[in-house]
C-alpha cells in the first residue's frame, strides 16, 4: 500500500505545545475537574474527540511486507472514518509491558487529528479506505508530519508544568540533574576522560553510555507516574533541561 506524502505547514515546538495544552484544557473543562495522575489519552481520544480506537495487525490490514525485528508500524489514522488503528503488539491488556509505548502511539495519532485534520479535509479524491498516515517508528524524527505528531504526543502526555511539579516532588528540588564525569562517571570513564594518552573516541562513547544509563534510572520513576516509557520520559526531561551533561 502506498500513501502519498503529506506536505504540512512548518510548525515549531511552541505552537505544538500550545495545541497540546489547549486540548488538555478543553478535556478538563468537559469533565469538570482537574486532570490527576497519568494523562487519560484513551479517554481523550474516544470520548472527547469521538474517535474510534481499534487494535489490529497493521501489516495484514495495510497489506505491507513484514521484515525481521521489532514492528516499525505502530499506528494508522483514517480521517474519513474518525478511526485510529494501533498495532496489536502494543495492546496493553495482552502485553502490559507495552503500556507506555501504547500511550505514546495513541497520543501520536491524536496529534495527527489535532494538527493535520484540516489539511486532510482539503485533500479531495483521496481513498477513504486508506489511512492518511501510516506511522512508522523509524520516521518519527525524520519526516516533518511525523515529527509534529511525535512532538505533540510528548507535550500531551508530559505537560510542562506537571513534569516540573513531579520532578520537584520526587527529587525534593527543582534543580536540574547534571551528569559530571568527576561525580558520576565510573573509574574506567574517569581514566579515559582525563588520561593524557586516552582514546578520545572511546571516552566519548563511554561517556554517552554511562550518561544515558543514569538518565534512564532517573527518568524511570517519573515514567511510572505518567505511564510512559522510560526513553520518552528521558527525552522530555532533557528537552526541559532537567537532565544535563557537563563535559570537562
Amino acid at each position: 500500500m502506498h500513501v502519498a506524502p503529506i506536505q504540512v505547514p512548518i510548525r515549531g515546538k511552541a505552537f505544538i505545545e500550545r495545541e497540546a495544552d489547549l486540548l488538555l484544557k478543553d478535556y478538563a473543562n468537559e469533565i469538570g475537574s482537574k486532570i490527576e495522575g497519568a494523562i487519560p489519552v484513551e479517554d481523550i481520544a474516544q470520548y472527547h474527540l469521538c474517535l474510534r480506537l481499534e487494535f489490529a495487525d497493521l501489516y495484514d490490514v495495510l497489506d505491507l511486507p513484514r521484515y525481521g525485528g521489532a514492528p516499525d508500524i505502530l499506528g494508522a489514522m483514517f480521517f474519513e472514518h474518525s478511526a485510529i488503528l494501533i498495532d496489536e503488539r502494543l495492546n496493553p491488556e495482552v502485553y502490559p509491558e507495552q503500556l507506555g509505548r501504547y500511550h505514546f502511539s495513541l497520543a501520536h495519532e491524536v496529534g495527527h487529528w489535532r494538527l493535520h485534520r484540516e489539511i486532510m479535509a482539503r485533500r479531495r479524491g483521496v481513498n477513504a479506505d486508506q489511512p492518511a498516515f501510516i506511522c512508522r517508528q523509524s520516521q518519527a524524527t525524520t519526516v516533518p508530519v511525523e515529527w509534529q505528531a511525535e512532538t505533540f504526543a510528548s507535550y500531551l502526555l508530559l505537560p510542562r508544568e506537571r513534569v516540573l511539579k513531579e520532578w520537584s516532588a520526587l527529587r525534593a528540588s527543582a534543580e536540574p540533574f547534571t551528569f559530571d564525569v568527576n561525580s558520576h562517571g565510573s573509574p574506567a570513564l574517569r581514566k579515559l576522560w582525563f588520561g593524557l594518552a586516552s582514546d578520545g573516541v572511546e571516552a566519548r562513547r563511554l561517556f554517552a553510555r554511562e550518561c544515558a544509563g543514569l538518565f534512564d534510572k532517573i527518568a524511570a520513576d517519573l515514567a511510572k507516574i505518567f505511564e510512559v516509557s522510560t526513553p520518552a520520559m528521558r527525552v522530555r526531561l532533557e528537552g526541559l533541561k532537567l537532565l544535563q551533561r557537563v563535559r570537562r
